[in-house]
């Protein structure tokens, strides 16, 4: 009797004690995000020889998310590899998709996005396999930054959206492994809504996100960074420094050299587009410092270029273009090809202001082919990930895949309103490139129509700029023709219609490089007509767009255009 009487109270010791530790690690899941120093000290001191399997993978799992906050990528990845092995070797396979996603947060840092796409194929797979809606959450989030960082919003939407709609049921889950704080979620959708030029929902997201549980510390300071961004973008000058303030006061919770840096540049960012040089140029200077310290080539380059524009619109020019040209250079060997676009028009714009005409064409034609090179990169990037099934999307309290619903009637629409536009738009590019240097004329918008929809259906974006010929312009149907040819992708299209005006279509293009190409156009078309303005209209596809109502908004951005030039002379 006094035996069975020991034994279970040692049985009611031991499972206190588990659940003891099993708070402990439950607690760090939350510090991990929002004080990494800490959580890497208190980890430290944990005995993982009186942990179970379990507990030992979920005390690993935390240190690897340690790893990642502090950019030890390196270390993550190998900790997340033997942490799988033991996983498997265990039988314990929830476990597994949580260190896919270690690991591919690690490649993410550090600018492998092909190896993070492959791990997060993965982790989703075994997420939805093994139920784990904490590992979905993260695998999503993970790859709406992807897509957003690649210019894909219509993908970073959805996954983010249905990663929010996923919080719903995380408490359904068996057993708790990590979490990743919803704020991260909200801030990235800011961020995605900030891009779209949505800044009252961007505004709205980042109010939810501050509203949130687990918002606190780290954080906090990542939120109050992207509200003081919001806020000046929307001129709302005294809500952003205030916000700006509250986020330096959140600095000592950021422990390592690249956090620090990584923090000091965003600060930097904002503080410049405030007019505060001095004090970017302070920052940024601190910042390229541990960057270089910490071996971190392409945060040196981002840092490096953001001094350099610093440095010239502080008027230290003669600091600033060395540092430009040298960044570029770097840019180019690192590929980072939207750095290098962005950095070249900006000595154009430098060299044009200047006087210095030639500088500046030549530039402009090294933008060009950045750019070219840039959407090399995002289709084949693009087309690499669109061949594979999406990863399993929760229902309202599964998660349950929505491929297990894809029919032959589904096959069949597939058929007839994917396919067979993008074979008839194929077929229309030959015919306006079979004519050679002569412009075709369309006297109807159904070639704009079929592009409109292909964009649509493949959740692309596309822009257009609309050209009108001025009288006074000396410049034949044939010259324009080949000009025009000569700026633009093999993707992009002319259409001439019979009233004189002619659209250039750019397929896969967002706003903001629908700009720069309207820029290099018009600088092209000017250098040839020396004596007359060019006004060019832009519009962006919208959801609702037809040809027509495209068409007018590009008219009405045209005639805006030119009559704020006539007034400021």
């Amino acid at each position: 009797m006094d035996l069975r009487l020991l034994l279970i109270l040692g049985v009611c010791v031991c499972s206190q004690v588990m659940a003891a530790r099993s708070d402990d690690l439950t607690s760090l899941a939350t510090l991990a995000f929002e004080h990494p120093l800490s959580s890497q000290q208190a980890l430290d001191q944990m005995d993982a020889s009186r942990l179970s399997h379990q507990q030992q993978l979920r005390l690993t799992l935390l240190q690897c998310e340690t790893l990642l906050q502090t950019n030890a990528n390196q270390a993550a990845i190998n900790l997340a590899r033997r942490a799988k092995a033991e996983a498997s070797l265990w039988n314990i396979q929830a476990a597994i998709p949580y260190f896919l996603n270690c690991m591919s947060s690690a490649y993410f840092n550090r600018h492998d996005k092909a190896t993070a796409f492959s791990l997060l194929d993965q982790a989703m797979q075994m997420a939805h396999e093994s139920k784990q809606t904490d590992a979905l959450i993260y695998s999503l989030l993970l790859r709406g930054q992807l897509q957003l960082q690649q210019g894909l919003l219509m993908g970073a939407t959805e996954d983010l959206r249905l990663a929010l709609n996923s919080h719903e049921n995380i408490d359904r889950q068996a057993n708790d492994w990590i979490r990743v704080p919803a704020a991260y979620l909200q801030i990235t959708l800011a961020q995605l809504y900030y891009t779209s030029h949505d800044h009252i929902q961007a505004l709205h997201n980042i109010q939810l996100a501050m509203t949130t549980a687990k918002a606190d510390n780290k954080v906090r300071h990542q939120v109050l960074l992207s509200a003081a961004r919001l806020y000046l973008d929307m001129e709302l000058v005294a809500q952003s420094q205030q916000s700006l303030q509250q986020a330096k006061a959140l600095l000592p919770y950021l422990a390592s050299p690249f956090e620090l840096a990584a923090s000091y540049s965003e600060i930097a960012s904002i503080e410049m587009s405030s007019g505060h040089m001095l004090a970017a140029i302070e920052l940024l200077e601190l910042a390229l410092t541990a960057f270089t310290q910490e071996d971190q080539a392409i945060d040196t380059l981002k840092a490096a270029s953001l001094l350099a524009q610093a440095y010239l619109f502080d008027g230290q020019t003669t600091r600033a273009i060395p540092m430009l040209e040298q960044a570029i250079a770097q840019a180019n060997q690192l590929q980072q090809y939207a750095d290098v676009e962005r950095l070249q028009h900006l000595l154009a714009e430098h060299f044009s202001a200047n006087g210095q005409t030639d500088s500046a064409y030549a530039a402009l034609q090294a933008a060009y082919f950045a750019l070219q090179q840039q959407q090399h990169q995002l289709s084949k990037m693009h087309f690499s990930h669109s061949h594979q099934l999406p990863p399993p999307t929760p229902a309202a309290n599964t998660l349950s895949s929505p491929w297990n619903f894809v029919t032959p009637y589904l096959l069949v629409a597939l058929l007839f309103f994917v396919i067979v536009p993008m074979i008839w738009v194929g077929s229309q590019r030959q015919k306006v490139f079979s004519t050679g240097s002569q412009l075709p004329t369309l006297a109807s918008n159904n070639s704009l129509k079929q592009l409109l929809s292909v964009a649509k259906l493949k959740q692309q974006p596309l822009s257009i700029i609309l050209l009108t010929v001025p009288e006074q312009a000396q410049l034949s149907a044939d010259d324009l023709n080949s000009l025009l040819v000569s700026r633009l992708r093999q993707q992009d299209e002319l259409i001439s219609f019979d009233d004189g005006r002619t659209v250039i279509v750019l397929p896969n293009t967002h706003t903001e490089a629908a700009k720069r190409v309207r820029f290099q156009v018009k600088f092209a078309l000017e250098a040839v007509n020396v004596d007359i303005s060019w006004h060019l209209g832009m519009a962006s596809m919208q959801h609702f767009d037809t040809p027509e109502s495209i068409i007018k908004r590009a008219g009405i951005n045209q005639l805006s255009y030119q009559c704020n030039r006539q007034a400021t002379g």
